[in-house]
């Protein structure tokens, strides 16, 4: 197994003199974004194996809550699904703080509803219409065929899809116009699963196992031009930017000094085990992991 030659070895010191924290060897503690805890444990259990000096613990966190919490100098590593923003910026300036963003994936927001509902498709006005609640019933979506009100079910104001959704795809005034809002996104789909008029947007990483009486909806296109007008948020369509609503993951640390923070985000970004469990679960690495096949000549 390859790691990257960023992950070099501790250096030990003599007698009983106390180490300091480097790349692989110590603590810390990472507050993920809650759809990517699942994943982080993944890579940290992988990364306390090969470094048995390190300790990862992961916490789940909504974003921003994770965010602040790093510029309130409570942790020193965060996985996000946003980058910081220029208000965020400022104040890690203004704090002197030492930050690293590092991309590790390419995620997206899959457009799912109730599976009674008989619409496949929608395109980013209508999306836009009924995420600003310019319409509240689906007879007043084009691409619906459908009667009843439109249930927007989202997780909180301070988690990834409301704010994505008003800030990166959509320029809302606004935040969304939430009717029922629901702690994770493994909860919004459960919702939407029992309620015939429900629509949410979640990770593509949640859709692996999801409740089998939801439809996951294909987006209109950013690429028309190879005649695909609605294409579905699958990995292939994201890492050709085909899928409208993807967004990058970040791992970002805010160490005075490289520590096992930035270890672990060197880990997921470059090596192949780290990238490897990225594509497993269901996203894009940012480094695709290769296969090299052997052809032995006959």
């Amino acid at each position: 197994m390859i790691v990257a030659a960023a992950l070099v070895a501790s250096v030990v010191f003599p007698g009983c003199r106390k180490r300091d924290p480097t790349a692989t060897f110590g603590s810390t503690v990472l507050l993920a974004s809650e759809p990517l805890e699942p994943l982080m444990r993944e890579e940290a259990a992988q990364f306390m194996s090969l470094y048995p000096d390190v300790r990862v613990e992961v916490r789940g966190a909504e974003t921003r809550e994770a965010i602040v919490n790093m510029l309130n100098d409570s942790v020193h590593a965060i996985c996000t699904d946003r980058p910081l923003n220029d208000e965020e910026r400022a104040v890690a300036r203004q704090a002197g703080m030492r930050l690293t963003e590092n991309r590790f994936a390419e995620d997206a927001l899959a457009v799912v509803v109730n599976a009674e509902n008989p619409v496949r498709e929608l395109s980013v006005v209508s999306i836009r219409r009924i995420v600003a609640r310019e319409i509240s019933e689906w007879s007043g979506v084009p691409e619906a065929r459908w009667q009843g009100p439109i249930d927007l079910v989202l997780t909180g104001r301070n988690s990834g899809p409301p704010e994505l959704l008003q800030r990166t795809f959509l320029s809302l005034p606004k935040p969304p116009e939430i009717t029922a809002r629901v702690a994770t996104q493994r909860d919004a789909l459960d919702y939407v699963g029992t309620h015939p008029g429900a629509i949410t947007f979640v990770s593509m990483s949640q859709l692996a196992g999801a409740p089998k009486n939801v439809r996951v909806l294909a987006v209109e296109s950013a690429d028309t031009s190879q005649g695909q007008t609605f294409v579905l948020p699958t990995q292939m369509n994201v890492y050709q930017s085909l899928y409208r609503f993807h967004y990058s993951l970040y791992l970002i640390t805010a160490e005075s000094k490289a520590a096992v923070g930035t270890g672990f985000s060197t880990f997921v970004v470059v090596t192949v085990p780290g990238q490897k469990a990225v594509q497993n679960a269901g996203l894009v690495p940012v480094n695709i992991p290769n296969r090299v096949i052997q052809l032995n000549p006959e």
